[in-house]
């Protein structure tokens, strides 16, 4: 990431590089919603598409009250970290719903199950 920040210089006008102050929470961030979506897909193959919608909820009031809260302080940055902290716990509520009842099966036996082989 250090480096992607520093090429950011060479990409975008001086004025812009305040933004790398935001991309340090926003890359991550988004990583962390790509796993989240694997975890999403698991459920929804196994037709527990309840949790993902609680889940849903979850990561919408939770992204609200962290956002309210932090940019008080933090302003435009604590946004970012609140969008952040939000996968994280949407993360973590992911993981253990998807193995709530079950281990977690590789995708190739979800997939023959889910075919009814």
């Amino acid at each position: 990431m250090p480096v992607a920040l520093y090429g950011l210089r060479w990409l975008t006008p001086a004025a812009f590089e305040g933004g790398t102050e935001l991309l340090v929470w926003l890359i991550p961030a988004q990583t962390l919603a790509g796993v989240v979506r694997v975890f999403s897909a698991y459920l929804y193959i196994e037709k527990r598409t309840r949790h993902r919608a609680l889940m849903s909820g979850f990561e919408a009031v939770t992204n609200l009250l962290l956002t309210w809260y932090l940019v008080a302080s933090f302003g435009v940055v604590g946004a970012a970290a609140a969008t952040f902290l939000t996968y994280a716990l949407s993360l973590t509520g992911s993981f253990i719903l998807a193995r709530r009842g079950e281990t977690l099966q590789p995708a190739s036996l979800v997939i023959r199950r889910w075919r009814g082989e």
